[in-house]
This record gives C-alpha cells, sequence and structure tokens, in this order.
C-alpha cells in the first residue's frame, strides 16, 4: 500500500530540535518514518549529545540525519544552517538527484523570561523574547526561500498562546501571535510566486522540558489550567500529537492549504 504521507526525497529542516524529548525531535522521527532526510538543529555545546541522539534515532526510523548547530537569532546564522543542511545532504543546487530544500519547520522558541508581570519586563527582556520566537523565524525564511523548489513547505511552530490566554508568557505568546499574522502574509506573498505553502503549528502546553524547567508554582498552575481546558481529553499534549499534524502539513496532502494555523491543543479554549 502507498504511502500516502511520503516525504521520500524531500530534505527538512527542523530549527530547535536537538533534544529527544522536544517537539522538533518529535516532527523529526514522524518526518524520517515516511521518508525525509533530516537536519537536527541545536545551539549550545551542552546539547550536542543530545542532538546526535536524535540524529541516531532517525536513522533507526529510516531517514537520513545531518547534525548542524547553529543560532537563528542572526541572519548570517540563519545562513550557516541553511548552507550547511545543503552541504551535508550534498545538495549543490536545489535539484540535483531529485532533492531539494522542500520542507523549513521553524521550531525554535520559548520564552525568554516566565512568570513575570509585563510591568516587570526590561528591554532586553523584550528583545530576548523576539529575537527567538520571531526574528529567528524570519531569518530562516529570508535564508531558505531562495533555495525552495515549488511545492515546499514552510511551517512555523506556533503556541496555542498566541489565541488564548496562557499566564506566566505574556511577551512570548505575542511574539507567537507576530509570527501567526507574518504567516498569513507570506502565504499570499510565496503562493502563486513561488508556489510555496506557509502554514502554523501551534501546540497547546505539550510534555516537554519546557514546561518540567518552569518554576513549581508555575508550572502546576499552567499544566492544570491546559488540561481542565482541553475539550479531548484531561491530559497535557504529546510530541507525537504535534508532529502528526505536522506531518499532514509537510505532506502533498496539505496542497491546498496556506496562511492557517493549526491549534493542536486538544481543543483548548
Amino acid at each position: 500500500m502507498a504511502d500516502e504521507y511520503s516525504l521520500n526525497g524531500k530534505v527538512a529542516i527542523i530549527t530547535g530540535s536537538g533534544r529527544e524529548n522536544g517537539i522538533g525531535a518529535g516532527i523529526a522521527y514522524a518526518f524520517a518514518r515516511h521518508g525525509a532526510s533530516v537536519v537536527i538543529n541545536y545551539v549550545s555545546d551542552s546539547s550536542a549529545a543530545r542532538a546526535n541522539k536524535v540524529a541516531e534515532n532517525v536513522r533507526g526510523l529510516g531517514g537520513k540525519a545531518a547534525v548542524i548547530q547553529g543560532s537563528i537569532t542572526s541572519r548570517p546564522g540563519a545562513k550557516h544552517i541553511i548552507q550547511s543542511a545543503m552541504t551535508q545532504f550534498n545538495v549543490s543546487s536545489i535539484d540535483i538527484l531529485g532533492q531539494w530544500l522542500s520542507s523549513v519547520v521553524n521550531n525554535a522558541g520559548g520564552p525568554a523570561k516566565t512568570h513575570g508581570s509585563i510591568m516587570d519586563y526590561k528591554p532586553q527582556d523584550l528583545l530576548n523574547d523576539f529575537e527567538l520566537n520571531y526574528f529567528g523565524a524570519i531569518y530562516m525564511i529570508q535564508e531558505a526561500v531562495p533555495h525552495m523548489n515549488r511545492g515546499g513547505r514552510i511551517i512555523n511552530i506556533g503556541a496555542m498562546s498566541s489565541i488564548t490566554y496562557v499566564p506566566g508568557m505574556p511577551i512570548y505568546s505575542a511574539a507567537k501571535a507576530a509570527l501567526d499574522h507574518t504567516t498569513k502574509s507570506l502565504a499570499v506573498e510565496l503562493g502563486k510566486k513561488s508556489g510555496i505553502t506557509v502554514n502554523v503549528v501551534a501546540p497547546g502546553l505539550t510534555m516537554t522540558d519546557q514546561p518540567l524547567n518552569l518554576d513549581e508554582d508555575l508550572r502546576t498552575t499552567v499544566m492544570g489550567l491546559a488540561a481542565e481546558k482541553s475539550s479531548a481529553a484531561n491530559r497535557v499534549g504529546t510530541i507525537e500529537d504535534v508532529a502528526d499534524v505536522t506531518l499532514f502539513v509537510a505532506s502533498e496532502k496539505s496542497r491546498w492549504i496556506t496562511g492557517h494555523v493549526f491549534p493542536v491543543g486538544g481543543g483548548m479554549y
């Protein structure tokens, strides 16, 4: 039986995918099961071992993996990730051997500051949240699009907190809301002209390092609120919940969908 979600011959760059229990890793595993070559991206030296473990898992699922260290918080950093990906997969032009830079998943992000009043944010706090959660995605898109063919996919990982109230992360949520709006603009800009779709997958609270690293009071509040507001089940999300939706958006099945925000929060309202 044919694989209806086949990603054979596709090269996917997934930023912030260097933690084996993270959303980016979950997406990498889903893509690998369907034949993609996947770039695993991480930033700090301390994450190198975990990133290589993700790559090992990808290869075990039948996919190809390249591990690339680099930060998306500058245009040169984004360019380094794109160029390194093409080099490691031996793609010197976008059509060689039917391989091309077909999918970019802007997953990297997270609150730079939590559990604070908006009134307490310093200018650098504001900049840090937008640099990682908004500017970085834009830099990646700017560097990737010239190397993408028609039929390409840009998938921005947003957050349910951009469309509903979640305590403790107001500026992070604002940055993700900005990404939602820019996605709609890019869908128009890149659609007919370039044949590239641009969408957002917006997870609700998902069991990764991020909630586990919150201080105990905030973690209890956020997890309780997420479970309470879920319509589907009394739980928080898993990386598989998010990865399965992202796989659909990356596949040919989503060809007629662009500029859309896909909430993945169990019916969170």
